[in-house]
């Protein structure tokens, strides 16, 4: 071809010589434009078989290569969207399992607090509280080991006082501290120092809890928890949760956790509340029972020196006091109650210290007028112990312990409700004394005939009740008084 296009441009050439040959004279710039054209008619070939046809060679090959170039981005593209689409189906896999581990940990740390609340409402102690809770956490919260801590205030350690969960040995030898050494910069000891909720999601790696990483792992633990108890405003220990999977807990679970630790908190200040109040409580019960002994022992002592100035009538009020006692056991009535009647008895002739010692000894029956000035003794009586607060009715049943339910009896004729039923108790038990046992003016009449006395009386000096419960004591259960 390019023979072709050379002859081509020759024989041009040679026509046009010829023309301007036949052509008159032209001048020189004329012939200079010639001798251009001319020369560019001969170089042509050469241009475009050397430079113009390489240059489109090139233009149209970088054209294939743009197209190609273009169709190769659109194939990548369309793998890149189509890896976009499998890697988004992915992380909503992901996704959708951490989203279900979170909710799952929720959960259980929700179960957990419920448990919590209630353990706390129905808790009788602190150990009971902090054993039902760390049951909870690991029945309920899933967590694989609970325990809780107390602070020495000695030795600045943490004691463990209770755990559930999978121990086995994971506590023994443990040393926890609450100042700032390694044995104390781990959750716990964090927990108690700033008062706050301290975690660990993974222990593997996490320099806190550098001292006991290899029994954490060991025992598969991976994540830990710390809450501060608190007392009052003061932290006494710990409760800490153990999990088995790594990055546990987030900002959602602490704040659970804050919740957990607060109400461990209230109610282990109500128990400490409770505890003073119950110190109060048990000194100040110390205190009456102090008190009430001391009566007792004044009671006793009265009794002894009435006797003492009337032998006649020594252990008469003792006596007295069994009968009256067994009585008001016989009728069901409060152990307070029979405790009052018992030392009613033991001083019921006090007012007989008033009385002239030869009139009490005198070996024969009374005149009208000593009979007169012997009925004066429950009025004496009263008077003398009516300032002294006792526990129980004391100075009435004295006062009235010679009254009758006909109202015959004496100082004041009262009859029916209007005086005590330990009064009442106390007068049968004291004529039953009365009649059995000797006195200076005739011999004892015997517990048969005391016996038929008061069942003869029933409802008009007596009252029928307690005269039915003496009788029930002595005919039918055998009852025996006399030392």
């Amino acid at each position: 071809m390019l023979v072709v296009l050379t002859s081509a441009v020759f024989l041009i050439e040679i026509s046009i010589m010829v023309a301007f040959s036949l052509l008159p004279p032209i001048s020189s710039w004329m012939e200079n434009l010639l001798d251009a054209a001319i020369l560019a008619t001969l170089l042509f070939p050469v241009l475009y078989f050397w430079v113009f046809r390489p240059l489109i060679q090139a233009i149209e090959r970088q054209k294939l290569t743009e197209a190609e170039l273009l169709k190769y981005r659109a194939h990548l593209e369309e793998l890149v969207e189509s890896r976009t689409r499998e890697l988004q189906a992915v992380k909503i896999t992901t996704d959708s399992k951490l989203a279900e581990k979170h909710i799952r940990a929720l959960r259980g740390l929700y179960a957990t607090l419920s448990h919590v609340n209630s353990t706390a409402k129905r808790a009788r102690n602190w150990e009971e509280l902090l054993l039902g809770i760390c049951k909870g956490a690991v029945e309920e919260g899933k967590f694989e080991l609970a325990w809780a801590g107390l602070v020495g205030h000695a030795s600045h350690l943490v004691n463990p006082v209770c755990h559930f969960g999978r121990e086995e040995g994971f506590l023994e030898n443990i040393r926890i501290s609450i100042d700032d050494v390694p044995e104390g910069r781990g959750p716990t000891g964090c927990a108690i120092r700033e008062n706050r909720v301290v975690y660990v999601n993974d222990c593997a790696t996490d320099n806190r809890v550098a001292s006991r990483r290899e029994q954490m792992l060991r025992h598969g633990f991976l994540s830990v928890a710390a809450l501060p108890l608190r007392s009052g405003k003061k932290v006494i220990g710990a409760l800490q949760l153990y999990s088995g999977e790594s990055g546990f807990f987030d900002d959602d679970h602490v704040m659970l956790l804050e919740d957990m630790a607060s109400e461990i908190s209230f109610a282990l200040t109500r128990f400490e509340q409770y505890a003073a109040h119950s110190n109060v409580e048990e000194e100040r019960q110390r205190a009456l029972e102090n008190m009430q002994q001391a009566l007792k022992d004044s009671i006793h002592a009265i009794a002894f020196a009435l006797e003492t100035r009337d032998p006649y009538t020594a252990g008469h009020q003792r006596q007295v006091a069994k009968i009256a006692t067994a009585i008001a056991r016989e009728m069901g009535l409060p152990e307070t109650v029979i405790e009052g009647v018992h030392f009613g008895s033991l001083i019921h002739d006090l007012g007989k210290i008033s009385i002239p010692a030869e009139i009490l000894t005198r070996p024969r029956r009374l005149t009208a007028l000593e009979m007169q000035m012997m009925q004066t003794h429950p009025q004496a009586g009263y008077d003398i112990i009516m300032g002294i607060d006792f526990p129980w009715p004391v100075s009435e049943m004295v006062l009235q312990h010679h009254e009758r339910v006909d109202g015959s009896g004496y100082p004041n004729g009262l009859k029916g409700d209007e005086f005590l039923l330990e009064s009442k108790i106390l007068a049968v038990a004291d004529v039953v004394d009365a009649m059995t046992s000797h006195r200076p003016y005739r011999a004892g009449l015997g517990i048969v005939r005391a016996l038929e006395e008061i069942e003869h009386h029933r409802g008009t000096h007596y009252d029928p009740l307690v005269v039915d419960a003496c009788l029930r004591l002595f005919r039918e259960k055998g009852f025996s008084y006399t030392d």
